[in-house]
């Protein structure tokens, strides 16, 4: 018996137990033997262990007690009613309520399996009971170590309220559910508005989320699904019975927090009337929470205990901010949240800047207002060492909030303080550096110095690392204020595009005085403000001077990866000229430059490509241009010499090639470009590309690329060389796919004719153009390729050669014999590889043909007298 079919039996024992015929003895009596409930207690206890990979088969047990018991009662429904079920939504709602972290775990999958796999109506019934529990355990792991708890405890909730918020269907049959769902979502929701104002953050925060989570489900707004509830919060929103003051911090939070929720739902259901004295009061101790120092706050009784006050002033902050429909008091917190951006705790600051544009986006500001208010900041930054982090975010926030008041004339003056920032942030890195030179001084003579010099070194080392600790923070607060400086200028609709290359010569200059580029703080603030200029920042960048530096280069390639890079890569897409001009046009320059310019073309060419398949399918002129600078024996010579080559070119041809094959394969009857790309296998470069060719292509483009190949035979500016890769790499591989494909007259191009001449016939062509050619064949290579094809036609073709019925033999057959033959005679200085193709050759026509015996004779004596010449060329070595 399986370990499942046992628990199915267990299980159904303990269903007799419960529901037999002698559970009413059981009511009577103390039950004999072990308690039938125990199987739960010991599910609750695996589920609930620390060892979390318990919970799989947990959960399949509780998966059989469930189909087990819904098998046994005929229903789900039914199966439900079952004391047994009861006792198990009691047990395991308990384990949220144990101190453990991983026995509130185990809680949470067992409350997650319930509302998933038991009955919806049994699910309605227990559904508030689910919502108490998970939500202490949010309350009671707040601040403690949860190892994903508290995460977990928010995603059941969200998904149990997402599946029993649906909407059910009233079809008259399931009257019972209707009510049994509304029932409980009111019990549901009445707990969630009461923890509005929860004091715990963490509860309070889930309970604003799960009330939209409801709505969105009910497809009504929050403030109709909270506006039955309404009465629990009128006492607390604002607070009538109690001043702030008489609450506890966390409790005075929560409340605020509660009230900015109300106040900001659309529409608002609760508002703030300042003809109410509670109201009023309420809004005056929000001003002074937000005003009053520190010193004054921690004298009262209420925040003697507290450490920190910025969780309580960014509630009263937000909670003011609510306020902006009250006309009459517009000016009183507009002053306090501006003035809130000048806080040095940067919460705070961040906050300010939040509740500012809830504000403005809530009411309208007289223009004149928000300039007086900013006038003094503007003047004090006049002067570059008034410029402190804090005031270079406060500015920085003002220029996000109110982009058009600001001119021109403050983007110069921003340019000002980066130039002295960089400045100043380069010249403490170098100082930082130190000067190493002393220590070459002591490895020259270390039995020149005492113990005393070691004493010195000491205190020198404690100065250093007091010193350094100092420069260090003032050096990193230095680039956040770079950084903040360069981020306003995308921020202000006043900087032109006349600041592109001051930003980029800037920015770049910082770089190199801090030695970082890839983790450079300044390139994401900078390509904010270049993506609103792309044309203008590629032409700047494409410029001779600036493409062919190292660092600039490198700075384009960033662009144009970036995430948010495709306005670059678009404006680069439509520069093909200009990458035309920089591998064409650049007689004017030094070598070194011309390198750079060319190689930087083909770098970018090639990321393009990456981005946009299509893109370089239609740019004939800009890869006519790589393809000439690729057919160039100058250029081939020069890259199979790579110690005449700087090492970050060493990959340039293997760029160019596969920039030009990723042309061929939407130009595939481009066939010379394919065949010059196989220059690439003849000489020492980085190749790593393939492109198949025999298994893709059709038998048209094979008969295609064939007779361009017997085109370029007769040709002596096409090397050797290349005529061998030609024939290695593309025509065999092709006629061999083919052949074996069955594709044999289809690719020769018609049925057998051996004695008529016919121009589609490629073994007619074939034998015609090669092996009845008086042209010398100087490459071993080439012969060697030519044989191999040649015995592939025989051994395929053979019909389209010779008819065996003739016993005379034809002159497709006589001239094939003559391609082999001269490789058989002693008197020739051949190759023993081409020699013995050659025999492979007539070994082939001898087996497939009626040779005559004198032949065959002539040819085995040729073929032996080879053979032991060869031996004994090689035992004499």
């Amino acid at each position: 018996m399986t370990g499942r079919s046992r628990f199915d039996s267990r299980t159904a024992v303990i269903f007799c137990a419960i529901a037999g015929s002698f559970a009413s003895a059981a009511k009577q009596s103390q039950p004999e033997g072990m308690d039938p409930l125990v199987l739960i207690d010991s599910l609750a206890a695996i589920i609930g262990h620390e060892e979390k990979e318990l919970v799989k088969p947990c959960h399949l047990a509780l998966v059989l007690l469930e189909q087990t018991c819904a098998n046994v009662l005929g229903s789900l429904h039914r199966a439900c009613q079952l004391p047994l079920m009861e006792y198990m939504a009691e047990r395991m709602c308990s384990l949220c309520y144990e101190r453990a972290w991983y026995s509130k775990m185990g809680g949470c999958y067992a409350i997650k399996f319930m509302f998933e796999k038991l009955d919806r109506c049994w699910v309605f019934e227990h559904l508030f009971s689910f919502l108490k529990a998970l939500l202490f355990v949010m309350m009671d792991l707040t601040g403690e170590v949860s190892s994903g708890a508290i995460e977990l405890a928010k995603g059941h909730l969200e998904r149990m309220l997402t599946l029993c918020a649906a909407p059910v269907e009233k079809d008259g049959t399931n009257d019972e559910l209707v009510n049994a769902q509304k029932k409980s979502l009111f019990e549901v929701t009445n707990e969630l508005v009461r923890q509005v104002t929860s004091p715990n953050s963490i509860v309070r925060e889930q309970a604003m989320h799960s009330l939209q989570v409801l709505a969105k489900i009910q497809n009504r707004t929050v403030t109709q699904v909270m506006e039955p509830h309404k009465e629990i919060l009128e006492k607390y929103i604002p607070p009538k019975k109690h001043l702030l003051q008489h609450q506890p911090a966390n409790a005075q939070i929560g409340i605020m927090d509660g009230n900015t929720f109300c106040t900001t739902l659309e529409p608002r259901l609760f508002t703030i009337d300042m003809t109410i004295t509670e109201h009023k009061v309420f809004f005056h101790e929000l001003m002074s929470l937000c005003e009053a120092e520190d010193t004054i706050l921690f004298k009262l009784p209420c925040y003697k205990s507290v450490t920190s006050l910025v969780s309580l002033r960014q509630s009263a902050l937000r909670a003011l901010a609510a306020c902006h429909y009250i006309d009459t008091h517009r000016d009183k917190i507009f002053p306090v949240l501006f003035k809130a951006l000048e806080k040095s705790v940067p919460e705070l600051q961040e906050t300010g800047y939040e509740c500012m544009k809830k504000f403005i986006a809530g009411c309208h500001l007289d223009e004149q207002v928000v300039s007086m208010a900013m006038r003094p900041l503007l003047e004090k930054l006049e002067d570059h060492r008034n410029l402190t982090l804090n005031s270079a975010k406060r500015l920085s926030y003002l220029t996000q909030l109110f982009p058009t008041s600001f001119q021109e004339k403050l983007c110069d003056q921003l340019i000002q303080h980066i130039e002295k920032l960089v400045e100043t942030t380069a010249q403490a890195h170098r100082e930082n550096s130190g000067d190493y030179s002393s220590r070459w001084v002591i490895q020259l003579f270390p039995t020149s110095f005492q113990e005393k010099l070691c004493d010195q070194l000491i205190q020198h080392i404690e100065k250093l690392v007091e010193t350094t600790a100092q420069d260090t923070t003032k050096n990193t607060e230095n680039e956040q204020k770079l950084a903040t400086v360069i981020q306003m200028f995308h921020q202000l609709p006043c900087a032109s595009q006349k600041y592109i290359s001051l930003l980029c010569n800037l920015v770049l200059q910082a770089e190199r005085g801090l030695l970082v580029e890839a983790s450079s703080p300044f390139r994401a603030p900078l390509i904010q403000f270049l993506l609103r200029y792309p044309q203008e920042t590629i032409d700047l960048l494409l410029q001779d001077h600036n493409i062919a530096n190292r660092q600039w280069s490198r700075f384009l390639e960033y662009l144009i990866k970036h995430e948010k890079g495709k306005p670059f890569r678009d404006v680069l897409q439509n520069s093909c000229t200009k990458l035309k001009e920089m591998v064409t046009n650049i007689t004017n320059l030094q070598t070194g430059e011309r390198a750079e310019l060319q190689y930087q073309s083909i770098r970018i060419t090639s990321l393009l490509i990456k981005f946009n398949e299509q893109w370089l399918a239609t740019e004939h002129d800009l890869v006519n241009a790589y393809s000439l600078l690729w057919c160039n024996d100058k250029y081939q010579e020069l890259h199979k010499k790579v110690d005449a080559v700087e090492v970050l070119h060493w990959k340039e041809p293997k760029l160019l090639v596969k920039i030009l094959l990723h042309y061929f394969r939407h130009h595939t009857n481009n066939i010379d470009l394919l065949f010059q790309l196989l220059r690439a296998f003849g000489g020492r470069f980085l190749t790593n590309f393939q492109h198949t060719v025999a298994e893709n292509y059709t038998v048209e483009w094979k008969r295609s690329a064939f007779f361009r190949f017997l085109d370029h035979y007769p040709d002596p500016n096409v090397s050797n060389e290349l005529k061998a890769s030609i024939l290695q790499l593309v025509i065999i591989p092709c006629f061999s796919v083919s052949f074996e494909r069955g594709e044999d007259e289809k690719l020769v191009g018609g049925p057998a004719e051996p004695e008529q001449d016919n121009p589609n016939n490629i073994v007619c062509v074939f034998i015609k153009v090669v092996c009845d050619s008086k042209q010398v064949i100087t490459s071993d290579a080439l012969q060697i390729l030519l044989l191999q094809l040649s015995c592939l036609l025989v051994e395929k073709a053979s019909p389209h050669i010779h008819d065996v019925s003739n016993k005379k033999r034809g002159n497709r057959l006589r001239s094939l014999m003559g391609f082999a033959w001269p490789c058989l005679l002693g008197k020739n200085c051949v190759d023993p590889s081409s020699r013995y193709h050659g025999h492979l050759l007539l070994s082939h026509i001898i087996i497939r043909f009626a040779i005559h015996k004198k032949i065959v004779l002539q040819a085995v004596e040729l073929n032996t007298t080879s053979a032991l010449a060869n031996y004994a060329t090689e035992a004499g070595q």
